[in-house]
């Protein structure tokens, strides 16, 4: 009930930034303008044209891929191919094929949609395919093996770079020991991007745990009034909502975030909430 609630909000408008929104739960107005901001034609006219800047073209892809991620791989077929991008930084046409195509990346790779990335590439799209194509396929047999080598990445990119290592555990990670793996019972925002490696493993939390995760992210969520980065919370709240328990908790974020969206004059910055909330096909980078 409140899940559908939350997609007609997001449906009921077209304009502006919530043409994000809208494209994400269908709407046949939204999406039109997001594939035409998308299309080729758009980019190679960059900010002359429907595209707007490199970070327009981002939110339209996240959008898009929400609501559809087979729209995106028919679309990005007709894209300029990423080994002719030029490494010209006075090139403005560059930054908006790159950020079409560093966005869309993960989205094509787990479709199976794999385009041809060869050569010398624009370094942020170099440093994606690194990530998700290239990364060391390790072997983590126990839940101190991955916390040890957690503890020993340097960046995000390191995190999102272990969705490729076969990664086991020796018994269920209780309550206990995930406060140990977030450094304590408030973690800090760089803790909680450690929550990163647990997306499509919390299959290893027992009940505890998971309990845990889904009172950790209704606090964070409420302390949330002002945010300053949102992505830390937002990996909270995807990996909360994959848990076994999450039911009783969407129905109360749903409500907290309407009345967010309903307040905001900035609501692109709560998209990624709502993607998750109202079920859709977006997940955290």
């Amino acid at each position: 009930m409140e899940q559908e609630r939350l997609q007609r909000l997001m449906g009921s408008r077209s304009d502006g930034h919530w043409e994000l929104f809208a494209t994400a739960v269908g709407n046949g107005t939204s999406v039109r303008r997001t594939l035409e901001g998308l299309s080729s034609v758009a980019l190679v006219a960059n900010v002359g044209g429907p595209a707007i800047s490199p970070s327009i073209v981002e939110q339209r892809v996240q959008a898009l891929a929400a609501f559809d991620t087979q729209r995106l791989a028919d679309l990005s077929r007709e894209w300029k191919d990423p080994s002719e991008l030029s490494l010209d930084l006075m090139d403005a046409s560059v930054d908006f094929w790159t950020s079409a195509w560093r966005s869309s990346l993960r989205f094509l790779v787990l479709g199976g949609e794999v385009p041809k990335l060869e050569g010398l590439l624009p370094l942020p799209l170099e440093i994606e395919k690194d990530v998700l194509l290239e990364a060391e396929e390790l072997e983590l047999n126990t839940w101190d093996d991955l916390t040890h080598h957690v503890r020993d990445t340097a960046t995000y990119s390191d995190l999102r770079a272990l969705d490729r290592a076969k990664v086991s555990v020796d018994r269920p990670v209780t309550r206990a020991r995930l406060v140990e793996f977030l450094g304590g019972e408030s973690p800090s925002t760089e803790a909680l991007e450690r929550l990163r490696v647990l997306q499509h493993r919390t299959v290893f939390l027992d009940s505890s745990a998971q309990d845990y995760l889904g009172k950790l992210l209704l606090s964070e969520w409420e302390a949330a009034e002002e945010l300053d980065n949102t992505g830390a919370l937002t990996i909270l709240m995807d990996v909360a909502l994959e848990c076994s328990n999450a039911n009783g908790l969407r129905p109360r974020l749903v409500r907290a975030l309407t009345q967010r969206l309903r307040a905001s004059v900035e609501p692109a910055r709560w998209a990624p909430f709502a993607y998750l909330l109202a079920g859709t096909n977006w997940r955290c980078p």
